[in-house]
């Protein structure tokens, strides 16, 4: 197992952290850009910065490119949006427990061994463990919330592949900005009325710059530099952690204290995020990774030139 190996384990856990803080300062600005409009700005923010700081050859991009980009986009915006709207409805480990179906499912279809099927079966009983618990604490489940987080977790099923499509069109990070971009625009017709709010209001302003960095810049961006080193299966499977550092930042930064029950859901995704780390590097031989590192560029490899209408 090589070093980038585990440096791209640890950028997946990092995102993580940055994600789950990054919904606790979103959440302080639903009552005052709502939900869609907090997501719209979070990620026309981030897409800014990351455009503006890696200056993308976006007129080199041919139309496959551009599909691509718009349609990780469109799932980034899906995303975050269903997202918030579930932990505005229901608590945020009942929200990423069930958020986190949809990666793992997309893990399953991609396993070919028992093994695989077995690890990825312990990561998902763990999470509905940790639902169930939570539930079982007496917090009122809310149905349209439920639907929102499973919206989600399609989207992030979506998100895994396509990201691995964007990634293999340029080494740096800027097609990822212009998704953002892109799907930051597409969230605007619902929510660039609650977004213009921020500009009101400086602390408000700040809170947004916060959440674009933390909720979007660096999960992503980190998420990104890792899908080249990491089997697809793995990258799957190992989103299995959200729900235990959820819990962490909850009991840090809101005080909740996780019953035994909890505790024991989330020693098996462990468990099972671990095993799959240490295996997947093994297998990444027999497993097609998300891309294959230092790809050309679409300046040297003709692969990229532009596609006919008729393609």
């Amino acid at each position: 197992m090589t070093r980038k190996y585990y440096l791209a384990i640890a950028m997946m856990f990092g995102s993580t952290f940055a994600t789950q803080f990054g919904a606790v300062t979103a959440s302080k600005l639903f009552p005052d850009l709502g939900v869609v409009g907090t997501a719209t700005l979070r990620l026309l923010i981030a897409g800014a910065i990351i455009v503006a700081l890696a200056r993308p050859r976006v007129q080199r991009w041919d139309r496959r490119t551009w599909i691509t980009v718009i349609a990780l986009g469109a799932s980034m915006a899906g995303m975050n949006a269903s997202f918030y709207a579930a932990i505005d409805r229901i608590p945020l480990g009942i929200a990423v427990s069930v958020e986190l179906l949809g990666p793992l499912t997309y893990a399953a279809i991609l396993s070919r061994r028992a093994s695989h099927f077995a690890w990825t079966g312990i990561a998902m009983a763990g999470v509905v463990a940790l639902g169930i618990s939570d539930s079982a604490s007496g917090v009122p489940l809310d149905t349209i919330g439920l639907l929102f987080a499973a919206s989600s977790g399609m989207c992030w099923a979506i998100y895994i592949p396509l990201l691995a499509k964007v990634a293999a069109v340029d080494p740096g990070v800027g097609p990822l900005g212009v998704a953002m971009g892109a799907g930051g625009m597409l969230l605007t017709p619902l929510g660039g009325a609650g977004a213009v709010v921020a500009f009101s209001d400086a602390r408000l302003a700040l809170l947004a710059i916060v959440t674009a960095l933390l909720g979007a810049l660096l999960p992503y961006g980190l998420e990104l530099m890792a899908s080249r080193h990491v089997p697809q299966r793995v990258f799957g499977v190992l989103a299995s952690r959200e729900p235990v550092i959820a819990a962490g930042v909850g009991l840090l930064l809101m005080g909740q204290v996780l019953p035994l029950a909890a505790v024991v859901a989330i020693g098996a995704v462990v468990v099972a995020a671990i095993a799959t780390a240490l295996g997947g590097h093994a297998e990444s031989t027999e497993t097609e990774p998300l891309v294959v590192p230092d790809l050309p560029s679409a300046a040297e490899d003709d692969s990229l030139a532009p596609v006919p209408a008729a393609a």
